[in-house]
């Protein structure tokens, strides 16, 4: 795609270049050397109470393994990072402004989480490593694992695998979609072929769900994804290049409908050769539907608008230099940042999947839970400590490392924009 050299957000290739830098640190692949650091990197949640009962075709539920990216990770990509990202006005090793909707499953029922999910996780298998110096601290390299490294590092850990109570929950595909996507706009990618993508995307899921079983895993559970088109990243993404916003918009779209067809029918076909490993507990595959579910619809309807409460005060948006100024609505608004949800939206996305998994599930008190207790430092404060928080976000240290963003940015556009 042609694009004048060296011209600041002039054409779609510098934009995807810009785009990539937007979603820096969260695009570094997995790499196996992580393996021997599992306590710096698995958070466990240890919640105080349960609110109400969750139980799958009979079996009650008490521990969860979580698998994912960054709308799921609560701790993972922070612990591998020092604590140096992310920083305030994010809280606590979360990509949003207090727990994410994996803590408030454990919470609302009690269930035991170990959370194995990383910031910007892909499908991919772990067969290539790759290094990314974190904003505001160059000597740190962090990498990630994507969705195959961490069931890896689950079943070597101890676990809870063949617990018939153990849900085995992931929720990943945005960084595959978003990185092709990006590709796409930059002209490596050829002509964008969702049909094809979606198809390798939901092999790498079905290819985890079958290693989970095969190790033991009776009861598993796959979410699938909301409609991509309407995050506010896209219209980061437009005011950079509005060819490359319009690709992103209709793809997206096209993506997201394709994606949860075909892991449904994928996971459908794959139960069905399922031969339990528990002749008493039998086998539970469950699709949860994130896009046109009744359930999540009215979630949502509760939110005023699905802008980002972040914003950048400047007219270009992806210029990452700051300053960054925070609504003073989280609580109406559905998205936090250009891509993950406000604590709030995960709280009610939680209780729209336990309803979906358990639609006659007795409820003991209210669905509006706190967040959930940790042994871990990382994940120690409850929800109205992020609401505490709030008030006293350190912004200074959000605009460092916006400062390091845009170094990347420069980085970038000074090695592949001729």
């Amino acid at each position: 795609m042609p694009s004048p050299p060296r011209t600041r957000c002039a054409g779609a290739r510098l934009s995807t270049f810009l785009i990539s830098a937007l979603l820096l640190p969260l695009l570094a692949l997995p790499s196996p050397s992580l393996g021997s650091r599992l306590d710096a990197r698995q958070v466990v949640l240890n919640p105080k109470g349960t609110v109400r009962s969750l139980t799958i075709d009979s079996v009650a539920i008490d521990s969860i393994a979580a698998f994912g990216d960054s709308v799921t990770d609560s701790g993972n990509y922070y612990a591998a990072s020092s604590k140096k990202f992310p920083v305030a006005p994010y809280f606590t090793g979360r990509f949003s402004n207090g727990p994410v909707y994996i803590e408030y499953m454990a919470n609302m029922t009690g269930a035991h989480l170990v959370n194995f999910a990383y910031a910007g996780a892909t499908t991919g298998p772990d067969s290539t490593a790759a290094v990314q110096n974190l904003p505001g601290a160059a000597s740190i390299v962090v990498t990630e694992l994507g969705l195959a490294g961490q069931v890896e590092r689950y079943i070597s850990s101890p676990n809870t695998i063949q617990n018939p109570g153990t849900i085995h929950l992931i929720n990943i595909g945005l960084f595959d979609y978003l990185n092709y996507l990006s590709n796409v706009a930059s002209g490596s990618g050829g002509a964008p072929d969702t049909d094809r993508i979606t198809t390798n995307v939901v092999a790498n899921i079905t290819a985890a769900v079958t290693r989970l079983t095969t190790q033991g895993a009776n009861t598993i559970v796959v979410l699938g994804l909301p409609d991509l088109s309407t995050l506010p990243f896209v219209n980061v993404v437009q005011k950079s290049s509005a060819a490359v916003g319009t690709l992103f918009t209709s793809s997206l779209s096209d993506i997201a409908t394709k994606h949860n067809a075909k892991i449904q029918t994928s996971l459908s076909n794959y139960a069905k050769t399922v031969t339990p490993s528990s002749s008493t507990s039998g086998y539970r595959l469950k699709f949860v539907n994130m896009n046109s579910d009744p359930t999540v619809a009215a979630a949502r309807s509760k939110f005023s608008t699905t802008a980002a409460c972040l914003t950048s005060s400047k007219t270009d948006a992806v210029d990452l230099t700051g300053p960054y100024t925070a609504c003073t609505d989280p609580d109406s608004r559905w998205y936090w940042d250009f891509l993950h949800p406000t604590t709030q939206a995960h709280s009610a996305l939680a209780d729209a999947i336990l309803t979906q998994l358990n639609p006659a599930g007795p409820s003991t008190g209210s669905s509006t839970a706190s967040g959930p207790a940790s042994s871990s430092p990382a994940s120690s404060t409850t929800k109205t400590g992020a609401a505490d928080s709030r008030k006293t976000w350190n912004y200074g240290l959000w605009m460092g490392a916006g400062a390091g963003l845009w170094a990347a940015v420069q980085l970038l556009v000074s090695r592949y924009v001729s």
